[in-house]
């Protein structure tokens, strides 16, 4: 017979869980995409948006356009991917670091403990019923 002891005692562990917000990672992604965009632009940008880069819809291409030109050009155009490279990093680093200290600013900030927000029908009743005493027996507010 295996003893088996229930420990989850009081309410924080008996509460469920929060569910965890999706808002930061989507921000990473759109971020992470925005740089890959601004390296495209400007790369098409310093070509003069030649028809030998391909498909666009008014001098907008797709972010994953400059993958696709390194592949064909960088041996040609090293410098030029190079520049497009360091738009495309500088603005994924801001828009990360903008997301970093939202990360830091919501763990910084208080917010509302949602298990004790609302006590249970009767408890505040039960709890202020009686006198609290400290050691000597005198109740508390009373001198």
């Amino acid at each position: 017979m295996k003893d088996k002891f229930n420990n989850a005692v009081g309410p924080q562990v008996q509460a469920s869980k929060l569910k965890t917000s999706r808002v930061i990672p989507s921000l990473a992604v759109v971020t992470l995409v925005a740089g890959l965009q601004s390296a495209t632009q400007y790369f098409a940008f310093e070509f003069g948006y030649q028809s030998v880069l391909g498909a666009n819809f008014k001098h907008i291409y797709a972010p994953w356009a400059i993958v696709q030109w390194a592949g064909k050009w960088y041996a040609l155009y090293q410098h030029a991917f190079m520049r497009a490279a360091s738009v495309g990093v500088t603005v994924t680093a801001v828009g990360l670091l903008g997301l970093v200290v939202t990360k830091m600013v919501q763990a910084n900030s208080s917010r509302v403990n949602p298990i004790y927000t609302v006590p249970p029908a009767g408890l505040a009743s039960k709890i202020f019923k009686k006198p609290v005493f400290c050691r000597s027996r005198v109740p508390f507010g009373r001198s």
